[in-house]
C-alpha cells in the first residue's frame, strides 16, 4: 500500500505538470487566434475555414485540459482510499496481534498450577528413601503454554526423584557433614526473552565425579590416562546406559536415567545443563523455547514414560 501510495503521489505530479502544459497551450492558441482575427479585420476578410480550425483546436485542448482535472481529481480519490485502506490493514492488524494475544494468554498457565504433583512425587520417593526432603518453589506465577508445562513435567520429576535417591544424604550422613537434616531441593522457573528456564537444584552431595571417569573408563568411552575437563565428563552421565549404580531400586534404575530427560528436552527443542559442587549441591538447568519451532512437535509423555524406569506416583 505504501508503494501504490507513493506511485500515486509521482502520477498526481504528473497530472499537475499535464495541466500546467494544457494551460500553456491554451495560451499559445488564443495569442495565435487574435493574431489571425487582428490580421482578418485590418485585411477585411475573415476566412470561415479559419474560424472552424480554431474552434476544433480550442475545443480539443479544452477537452485535454478537464480531462487532465479530472483524472487529477480522480487521483487524489484514490489517494485518499488508498490511504483509508492502510489505516484499515493497521487496525486489523492490531486486533489479529491482540487475538492472538488472547488466545496464548487463554492458553497460558502458572507453574503453581501444577506443583501439587511435582510436591506428590517428593513424598513418594521419600517414603521409598527414608530421606527428609523440603520442595521449594521459585517464580511459581510465570505463565507457561499449557502444552510446554505439561510436556516439562515428567522430566522434572525424573530430576527430582533422581536429585532424592542420589544427591540427597541420609539424615546421619547430612549430620556428619555438617548440614541439616532435612535435604533441600529448588525448583525455579523464569522467563529469558523467548525461553523458559526451568532449575532443579539441590543440597545433596553433588555428582561424583571420579565414579562417573571410572564408569567411562570401564566401558571403554575414556582412556585412563586421558584429559578430560570437568564440563565434559559430567555430559556421560546424559548418554543412554551410563550409571554409576550397580543396582536398580523403586526410585532409580540402572542404564535408563539422565538419557531419557535429554531426549525429551531435545524433543521439545531445548537444552541442558548440568552444574554441581562435590559434597555440597547439583544443579540442573533446562532451557526450552516457549513454542516449539514449526515442524517441531513436543514429546509424547506416554512415550517418554515408556523408557523411564519410574512407575507413575500413587496417589496419596
Amino acid at each position: 500500500i505504501k508503494a501504490t501510495l507513493a506511485e500515486m503521489k509521482q502520477m498526481e505530479k504528473k497530472f499537475a505538470l499535464l495541466k500546467q502544459l494544457g494551460g500553456k497551450v491554451e495560451q499559445i492558441i488564443d495569442i495565435r487566434d487574435l493574431t489571425q482575427a487582428q490580421q482578418a479585420a485590418n485585411n477585411g476578410k475573415y476566412d470561415s475555414l479559419e474560424m472552424d480550425q480554431y474552434t476544433e483546436l480550442h475545443m480539443f485542448n479544452r477537452q485535454l485540459v478537464e480531462m487532465a482535472m479530472d483524472a487529477d481529481e480522480i487521483s487524489h480519490s484514490v489517494s485518499k482510499n488508498l490511504t483509508r485502506l492502510e489505516d484499515m490493514v493497521v487496525d486489523q492488524s492490531r486486533i489479529n496481534d491482540e487475538m492472538q494475544e488472547g488466545v496464548m494468554r487463554a492458553r497460558m498457565l502458572p507453574v503453581s498450577s501444577r506443583f501439587p504433583r511435582l510436591q506428590r512425587c517428593v513424598r513418594q520417593a521419600e517414603k521409598l528413601t527414608g530421606k527428609i526432603v523440603d520442595l521449594q518453589l521459585v517464580g511459581g506465577e510465570t505463565l507457561i503454554d499449557s502444552d510446554t508445562l505439561n510436556n516439562l513435567l515428567d522430566p522434572l520429576m525424573h530430576l527430582l526423584r533422581n536429585a532424592i535417591d542420589h544427591g540427597i544424604e541420609t539424615e546421619q550422613e547430612r549430620r556428619a557433614a555438617g548440614k541439616t537434616a532435612r535435604g533441600t531441593i529448588c525448583v525455579e522457573f523464569l522467563r529469558q526473552g523467548n525461553n523458559i528456564l526451568a532449575r532443579c537444584h539441590d543440597d545433596g552431595r553433588g555428582l561424583d565425579l571420579p565414579a562417573i571417569r571410572h564408569k567411562a573408563v570401564e566401558q571403554g568411552l575414556l582412556q585412563a590416562d586421558q584429559e578430560i575437563t570437568e564440563d565434559e565428563l559430567k555430559q556421560f552421565i546424559m548418554r543412554s546406559g551410563f550409571s554409576t549404580r550397580s543396582q536398580t531400586t523403586q526410585v532409580s534404575g540402572r542404564g535408563i536415567g539422565m538419557d531419557a530427560v535429554s531426549a525429551a528436552i531435545t524433543a521439545m527443542s531445548g537444552s541442558i545443563k548440568l552444574d554441581s559442587e562435590s559434597g555440597r549441591s547439583c544443579l540442573v538447568e533446562i532451557r526450552i523455547p516457549q513454542r516449539p519451532p514449526p515442524g517441531r512437535h513436543p514429546p509424547n509423555p506416554a512415550a517418554y514414560r515408556s523408557r523411564s524406569i519410574f512407575a507413575s506416583p500413587a496417589p496419596d
